[in-house]
This record gives C-alpha cells, structure tokens and sequence, in this order.
C-alpha cells in the first residue's frame, strides 16, 4: 500500500526559503551597519550647546566636532580612551567620569560632578559613552532635570526625538524618575507617563 503523502525527510530548503534567509540576513545585516553609524553620529539636544553621541576615534570626527564650535567634551564611559581628546581639548576642556553601562551603576556617582562641568561651560559641550546609547543619554537627561528643572517625559521625549538610538538602561531610568521627584517634588513629577 502506497501513501499519496509527500516525505517531509528533505532537509534542504526550498528556494523561496533560501531567499527568505539570505533577505533577513541582509536586512539585519543593513541594520547593524545603520546603527554603528547612528552612534557616531553627533545630535544637536540643546541648539548650539549641548551635544550627545558616541566615542569619537578619528581625527577626521573630532574636527567635525570643532567645525560645530564644541570646546569642551564629557566622557561618561569608564572603557573610553582619553588620548586623543585630551590633546585636542586640554585638561580643561575635557572631563572623563567614567560610569559602566550596568543597571547596578549608581548613576548619581558621577552625575554631580558631570552636569557642573555642563552648566559652568560657556562654550557647546559633547557628551559622550561608547555608543551615545545609554550613559551619555541619563547624564543629558539628568542635566536637563537638574539644571533646567524639566519634567523627565519633556527631557526624554526631547532626548529620543533628536537621538533615536538613545537606549538608556532600565537602572538608570529608574535613577532619573527618582531624581525627577526629588528636583520637582512628588506631586510635578510624573515618570514617563506624563505629559
């Protein structure tokens, strides 16, 4: 007796599957490549002041950043290297508070000493991590709450609409909403669901 069913024991792929993979390679692929060049990308957060991106490792990137009349830089990232900004801006110029991207990592830890640098610069700052994802971003969100007594939804709806990429962990988010109650008071902080 024959069975009319057809085996299932090929286990090569057909060929609308093979396109199927080979496409969703590319696309992931075409995303990664989109991504590593949006973090070298440098966002405008406060018109011609405040700066936020990633670790900036060339020349010809650190001359980009002169060209927009950035004197003065904050790394946020503790494996960042100092090097090459250093001889650029100057100790003066240049504060490295190095914080780990880990929802563990007191954010306050640094957050002080980074948002004075932020405010007592006359000139345009550019806050950076290693991706521009994560610290740089709590650190710009927290000066913007410290500083410029906003309410985290404002400071963070401004932060994502000029940084798409902005991405920062679960730990620091839960910082902000604490230091937004703290800074406003219970009753004007609202977290990220007000607006």
């Amino acid at each position: 007796m024959s069975s009319s069913i057809p085996s299932s024991s090929s286990t090569s792929p057909s060929r609308s599957e093979a396109e199927f993979g080979s496409s969703t390679a590319l696309a992931a692929i075409t995303h990664l490549q989109d991504n590593a060049k949006a973090e070298r990308e440098v966002s405008m957060i406060l018109d011609n002041f405040l700066y936020l991106g990633g670790e900036l490792v060339s020349e010809e990137q650190i001359s980009e950043l002169e060209s927009l009349g950035i004197k003065r830089v904050l790394n946020m990232a503790i494996n960042c290297d100092d090097e090459l900004w250093i001889q650029r801006f100057g100790k003066e110029g240049y504060l490295k508070v190095g914080l780990r991207d880990h929802v563990d990592q007191d954010l306050e830890n640094g957050l002080g000493e980074a948002i004075k640098f932020i405010a007592s610069s006359k000139e345009p700052v550019y806050v950076h991590c290693q991706a521009g994802k994560s610290r740089s971003v709590a650190t710009v969100i927290g000066y913007l709450i410290l500083e410029r007594r906003w309410a985290l939804k404002k400071a963070y709806d401004l932060v994502v609409e000029r940084r798409r990429i902005m991405s920062p962990n679960i730990g620091f988010v839960s910082q902000l909403i604490m230091l937004e109650s703290r800074v406003l008071g219970p009753e004007k902080a609202g977290g990220l669901g007000s607006d």
